[in-house]
């Protein structure tokens, strides 16, 4: 079974790219679903219209999603800004979870460890756009011993707390 498989297994199959990969034929037709008389959508449908094309978000996650619309946007976003707004809001990472539970498939033992070889081959395979160095960086910021095994969760946990803010926070069940 290939990386991608396995990353597909443990995340559910493709819905992780289905939330990060809308196009903007579905986002169009969200906001001509969703558009009020005048022709803007207030900032109040947003968890209906979130909840609607399949990304789910914790209360808190949903509340900070809204309170970012409006302080960007305002109460009412019109055709560009919805757009631009979704674009950028579909296309956040996996959530802290699904990182982990993608991790497990790779944890043959059941420990909550994978070799950190792994790990680095994993990284490179999933295509993140992070080259060698930040990896290897990535690695020893979060097995300062230098050992061969590292914990994944403390790995995700560490990424997370070093992105948290640069990636977008909207991070679902934490």
């Amino acid at each position: 079974m290939s990386t991608e498989d396995h990353l597909d297994q443990a995340t559910g199959g493709d819905n992780v790219r289905q939330c990060a990969g809308l196009d903007s034929k579905e986002l169009e037709t969200a906001y001509e679903v969703f558009m009020n008389t005048q022709g803007n959508i207030p900032t109040t449908e947003l968890p209906i219209i979130f909840n609607t094309l399949g990304i789910s978000l914790s209360e808190n996650d949903l509340e900070k999603a809204i309170k970012d619309a409006v302080d960007n946007y305002g109460e009412y976003l019109e055709r560009d800004s919805f757009m631009m707004y979704m674009e950028q809001r579909t296309h956040q990472w996996p959530s802290h979870l699904d990182v982990i539970e993608a991790f497990r498939v790779f944890d043959h033992e059941g420990q909550g460890y994978i070799k950190t070889s792994q790990l680095k081959k994993l990284m490179q395979s999933a295509q993140l756009g992070v080259d060698e160095n930040a990896i290897d960086a990535l690695i020893q910021d979060s097995c300062p011993d230098g050992g061969d095994d590292i914990s994944y969760e403390y790995f995700v946990d560490s990424i997370r707390q070093q992105t948290e803010g640069k990636l977008g926070d909207y991070d679902t069940e934490k």
